[in-house]
């Protein structure tokens, strides 16, 4: 529910509404943290075999009244949302990092990489995979390599802007970012993708299929 974009008032109240089951607010976040920590250690391991087209993109948020952009890689093929990096800037060093991050995830470089005109992108693909990688500065208005898959994409996360809202630090902040990206890949299904989900549609095999799974799982609960 959480990464649904509900609350944390929210998910107390309708524990109370739907099963009689009144917990406080503070207990889910307890929840929620433990678990998403728990889902993180789970899903590290995983690599999927993403494509080789990649698309970036940027969106600003505030966190403690303080602009931060989180920068999005996703593979083109599969939608598989590669990294996510939130950072108050948004200069070279931002964008190197969520290529290194996103190659580290794939396991391996991509032959092209799709941008919006932020001149960040340009050194910071540079920097990180050389001559190797193509890049390509785009538009979502463009007929060829259009960065309108992110615009659509940014579109269906909005409640992850929702879900970073009374975090105190920025640890807890990426903590969750992390979560949203394990529920994104291998829990959420894609219209655009048959229904499957980004993990499913790479052929990643991976151990749960839900958050209830993974309670069970990490809790030994049968």
């Amino acid at each position: 529910m959480y990464y649904e974009g509900l609350s944390l008032a929210d998910i107390s109240r309708q524990l109370d509404i739907s099963y009689h089951n009144p917990v406080d607010r503070s207990t889910v976040y307890r929840w929620l943290i433990k678990y998403t920590q728990e889902a993180i250690n789970l899903f590290e391991p995983i690599h999927p075999k993403v494509g080789d087209v990649w698309i970036a993109d940027e969106t600003v948020i505030k966190f403690n009244d303080v602009n931060h952009w989180v920068f999005d890689i996703i593979d083109r093929d599969s939608r598989f949302l590669s990294a996510t990096y939130m950072t108050p800037n948004r200069g070279t060093r931002e964008a190197k990092k969520l290529m290194e991050l996103a190659a580290e995830g794939a396991g391996k470089i991509p032959k092209k990489v799709i941008t919006d005109s932020l001149r960040a992108y340009l050194d910071g693909i540079e920097l990180t995979f050389g001559s190797e990688t193509k890049h390509i500065q785009s538009s979502p208005f463009s007929e060829v390599d259009s960065t309108n898959i992110m615009e659509r994409m940014q579109a269906t996360i909005k409640e992850r802007t929702k879900v970073l809202w009374g975090f105190k630090t920025p640890e807890t902040a990426k903590l969750i970012l992390s979560g949203f990206l394990i529920d994104y890949n291998f829990f959420r299904p894609h219209l655009a993708l048959g229904k499957m989900t980004p993990a499913e549609y790479t052929g990643t095999k991976y151990p749960v299929k839900n958050w209830i799974e993974l309670v069970r799982k990490v809790g030994g609960i049968v």
